[in-house]
């Protein structure tokens, strides 16, 4: 090796170590953005998660204040329930055969056949106006879509 290749090396070395050194800072950075990438999608995803759970919150909180208030609601005498509890069944046009109340325990209501719908909206409107819950039920499908027949006992 001459003097002079020696001296054209020398000169040409802090260029080629500037381009390696660029060369690696670009493949830090695209590590660095190829490792983070995900983390923004989980970020959104979580944010939404936590919209959606805040929501979700707030309609327990609100079942629980109308629970609570359904339960500081004075209980009806056992005339008025049963007669509260057979207007909101005819209100909803859900035909129903009384049982006698089984014992001390309750009163007993078979609907031969209902729509779900409808029955999940009487139940609701009888919780709601006629302070009445149901502590029992049973509910089998009929061949009809949609249809249910369904035996409730209802609290004294």
């Amino acid at each position: 090796m001459t003097l002079r290749d020696r001296a054209d090396r020398y000169a040409r070395a802090p260029a080629s170590r500037g381009a390696r050194l660029a060369t690696g800072v670009l493949v830090a950075a695209v590590v660095a953005v190829a490792l983070t990438w995900p983390l923004r999608d989980a970020i959104a995803r979580a944010r939404e998660d936590v919209a959606r759970q805040r929501a979700l919150l707030t309609v327990a909180r609100t079942r629980v204040a109308e629970n609570a208030a359904l339960e500081r609601a004075p209980a009806a005498a056992d005339g008025d329930r049963r007669a509260a509890i057979e207007r909101v069944l005819s209100e909803r046009g859900l035909r129903f055969s009384r049982v006698d109340p089984q014992g001390a325990e309750g009163i007993r209501y078979v609907i031969d056949s209902a729509p779900f719908d409808a029955l999940v909206h009487a139940l609701d409107a009888l919780a709601r106006d006629a302070h009445a819950r149901v502590v029992e039920a049973s509910l089998a499908a009929r061949v009809e879509p949609g249809t249910v027949r369904a035996e409730l006992a209802f609290a004294r």
